[in-house]
């Protein structure tokens, strides 16, 4: 199942959308990893995380999840494309590099100040998803939580590692669940 097709509403599999989600969130870390790369002025562009990663952006354009930060538009969409264009027809590094630099800044857009939470709340949330899991948390884990809600909620100078910060703690606290 590709990104741009989430399992129905009505799938019986009660797991589906978490699978789904799962691989959602690890190619969203995947694109903002290879688009940090070329702006960084890396070689050898990944491909396959820069295709999924204009999926990425079209899922969020669609509104079936919210990253909390300013609504995509469609032309977002396309200067992501756009860059998968050039890295697949081998175009130079400079506007490999320059298509990039464009993309890196929608990926990293401002957040949105009608879906901006409190500290408080954004830990609320995050506990209740481990509970929710089954996951009665830690001391470790607790720390995690407040470690992502200040991410959550704080304007940081560079969003891409504090996205990054942002993955790895999910990741620790919400490993990807097996298909059955």
């Amino acid at each position: 199942m590709g990104l741009l097709h989430p399992p129905p509403k009505d799938d019986p599999d009660p797991k589906a959308m978490d699978l789904y989600f799962d691989a959602f969130v690890a190619a969203e870390h995947d694109a903002r990893l290879a688009v940090r790369a070329i702006v960084k002025g890396g070689d050898a562009p990944d491909l396959d995380a820069l295709q999924n990663g204009a999926q990425v952006l079209e899922v969020l354009r669609t509104g079936l999840f919210r990253d909390g930060r300013v609504r995509l538009t469609e032309e977002d969409v396309a200067a992501a494309r756009h860059l998968v264009d050039l890295v697949r027809a081998g175009a130079s590094k400079e506007d490999v590099s320059a298509a990039a630099q464009h993309v890196h800044k929608i990926m990293n857009r401002p957040k949105d100040p009608s879906l901006t939470r409190s500290r408080e709340e954004c830990e609320r949330i995050w506990l209740d998803a481990l509970r929710r899991r089954g996951i009665e948390a830690t001391e470790d884990e607790i720390r995690d939580v407040r470690r992502l809600a200040a991410l959550s909620v704080e304007d940081v100078e560079d969003a891409v590692e504090a996205r990054l910060e942002g993955d790895e703690i999910c990741r620790r606290l919400f490993p990807p669940q097996t298909g059955s």
